[in-house]
Order: structure tokens, then C-alpha cells, then sequence
């Protein structure tokens, strides 16, 4: 009872309805610095490898991945987001003429629009339907042969213990409906569901194995 009240406290301080909390939206990049930065620095790093020149970010947060994206000359590069506080975070990152707040079940642009569609750690915190149509939608807008990179928890064989604590720990003070996706995400292995029609091209490992970085391409 204690530990159920407690956690849905902290739920409510993080998140509002489907949107971040202005409070958590705040600290956000504070707190997952450590954690994410090499993350993000491995990505950049493989869209210049990749030689794109067009990106999505799907469910973009505080602009934080565009910040380094912005630095490698992408022609065409775009956040989105759903989250008018994180995107309202964005703006503070000086990131805002890169965001626009629309969902990504559901963005509204043409076909083959982009070269990249990354999608990080997004897939985990929705229901199986919205996750399925973030994929798809992803696919739809990707060109012909594009890539797209997913950012999420992965538990197997090579995952290790502590990692795989850790990232549950993290989970469950985030709670609510997002706990109860990741727990479905965990326990169902949907990633491996979501992108049964994309091939994977490369993949690597951080967190001690329970967080992976997934290059798939379109076909």
C-alpha cells in the first residue's frame, strides 16, 4: 500500500496525463546526463557514418539529441514531440526552430520524407497499439531503403544483472501507465515485434547490455 502510494506521488510529480511534467521536463537532462550522453555522442556519430542528410527525431523530448545533430551541417533535420513541456525544455536548449509539437502516431508528412527516422527510448513507454503505429508511421515516412535507429531497453543472454536492476529501478519510480508498458515491453520481447520487417544492420550495447542502440534499414 505504502510502496504503491509512494509511487504513484512520484508519477504524478513526473508526468501530467500523457505529457511530462514541467518539473521533470526541467530536470530531465540533468539527471540522465551521465547515462545518455555517450548515447547520444555514438549516434551522431552513426548518422555521420551513414552519410544521411535527412533526420527525424520521433518523440524528440528536450531537443537534446538535436543539439548535437544541429552541429554536423544535416540538411533537413526535425524534432517532434507530443510534450508541449518538453518541447517547451527544447526552446530553453535553444533548439526550438528544429521542434514542432505533433504525434508521432501520426506526423502528417509525405511519404519518403526522410532519410533517418530515430526513435530513442520511446517504443518501451507506450501501449502495444500506439507503439505499433510509431513504427509504422516511422516506415511510412522513411525513403526506400532509409534507416532507422531505435534507442531501447533490450534484456537477453549478454544483458547483465545489474543492468537490467537498474533500468527496471528507473522504471518503476517513473510508474503508472509508463511502468506498466515497460513491464509488457520487457516481459513480451515486443521490440523484437516492432521491427520484425525491418533488417538489422548493427547494434551496440550500453548500460551493461540492457540498453541497445539498433541501426535497422527500411527493406
Amino acid at each position: 500500500m505504502i510502496k504503491t502510494k509512494l509511487n504513484n506521488n512520484i508519477f504524478t510529480l513526473l508526468k501530467s496525463n500523457v505529457s511530462y511534467s514541467t518539473w521533470f521536463s526541467n530536470i530531465y537532462d540533468f539527471i540522465f546526463f551521465p547515462v545518455l550522453y555517450p548515447i547520444r555522442q555514438r549516434i551522431v556519430n552513426e548518422v555521420q557514418l551513414l552519410g544521411v542528410n535527412s533526420v527525424i527525431d520521433m518523440c524528440c523530448g528536450t531537443g537534446n539529441q538535436i543539439k548535437y545533430l544541429k552541429n554536423i551541417n544535416i540538411t533537413k533535420l526535425i524534432g517532434i514531440d507530443i510534450s508541449e513541456n518538453m518541447l517547451a525544455r527544447a526552446s530553453k536548449n535553444g533548439v526550438s526552430e528544429f521542434c514542432q509539437n505533433k504525434d508521432a502516431t501520426n506526423t502528417e508528412f509525405p511519404e519518403n520524407s526522410y532519410e533517418l527516422a530515430l526513435l530513442s527510448f520511446v517504443l518501451h513507454e507506450t501501449s502495444l497499439t500506439q507503439a505499433k503505429k510509431i513504427i509504422d508511421e516511422a516506415i511510412r515516412i522513411v525513403e526506400e531503403y532509409g534507416k532507422i535507429i531505435i534507442v531501447d531497453y533490450v534484456f537477453d543472454k549478454e544483458s547483465k544483472l545489474l543492468g537490467k536492476w537498474l533500468s527496471i529501478i528507473t522504471e518503476w519510480l517513473i510508474g503508472g501507465e509508463h511502468y506498466k508498458n515497460f513491464t509488457k515491453y520487457i516481459n513480451q520481447n515486443l521490440l523484437k515485434e516492432y521491427t520484425q520487417n525491418l533488417k538489422l544492420l548493427k547494434e551496440y550495447k550500453y548500460i551493461f547490455n540492457s540498453v541497445r542502440i539498433q541501426v535497422y534499414s527500411k527493406y
